[in-house]
């Protein structure tokens, strides 16, 4: 077999026992995708000042070398961790609406966000990145254009919305701004350690509440219908009488 860290290897008592040899393309995948693994983990749990290559080498039981031979510092292989969960992301919300409606496409996209901000292992490397980023001015700017890459779908797709008259008129972030702090409050609860993150609602449910929220927000009163989860909302406010 073939070892991720790119040599022909037999395993001995499950060590792998190398014998030379050159990666296949999907070995050099395997080994990227161990390498990314393993950095978020040791980013998470060190922060970026202490964490090193080392530590990266060692959790995926190689050497510094093959970490180097792909990522040449400490920061490339930090802007490759967070382009990875980025196209990821973004490939995702960029998912086109069957029926060519954006305002549909937004709620889909919107959601594929909240899913991704809820994922245990997001919100981890999230915190660690926000953190950092208040220590560290390039941090902190490379940060900002993650965001606005994360974010561009879903700002494409209000401006269509308004376009075809469907989101009230005006500027497209602070439309935004309001999408995104609506469904990232779970997100923030996690972060946080609350508990009834969900308030006592299904994750789906979760979502659902807080998009009708956006839609009475944002929606002209004649489209709302179209858009909202009404059940959810009527079960929510009984709970507040």
């Amino acid at each position: 077999m073939v070892h991720p860290l790119g040599e022909n290897v037999d395993t001995v008592e499950g060590k792998p026992h190398r014998s030379g040899g050159r990666p296949t393309r999907e070995d050099a995948a395997a080994l990227d995708s161990l390498v990314l693994t393993a950095a978020r983990r040791v980013f998470c749990e060190s922060g970026y000042t202490k964490a090193s290559m080392d530590q990266v080498a060692a959790a995926i039981g190689g050497s510094k070398l093959t970490i180097y031979r792909r990522y040449r510092s400490k920061s490339a292989l930090l802007e490759a961790l967070v382009d990875h969960d980025l196209a990821r992301l973004v490939a995702t919300m960029s998912q086109p609406s069957e029926s060519g409606d954006p305002l549909r496409a937004l709620r889909a996209g919107a959601q594929a966000l909240f899913e991704f901000s809820i994922e245990p292992e997001n919100i981890c490397f999230s915190t660690f990145l926000l953190a950092e980023a208040r220590l560290m001015g390039d941090l902190r700017e490379k940060f900002e254009q993650w965001e606005r890459i994360a974010l561009g779908p879903l700002e494409s797709l209000i401006r269509e919305a308004q376009a075809l008259q469907q989101l009230r008129a005006g500027a497209s972030a602070p439309i935004l701004s309001v999408l995104v702090d609506l469904i990232n409050g779970s997100a923030q609860r996690m972060r946080s350690y609350r508990g009834d993150i969900f308030d006592g609602l299904m994750p789906a449910d979760y979502f659902a509440a807080r998009w009708d929220v956006f839609i009475r927000a944002m929606v002209p009163a004649n489209n709302r219908e179209d858009y909202q989860h009404l059940p959810i909302m009527a079960s929510l406010e009984s709970r507040t009488r």
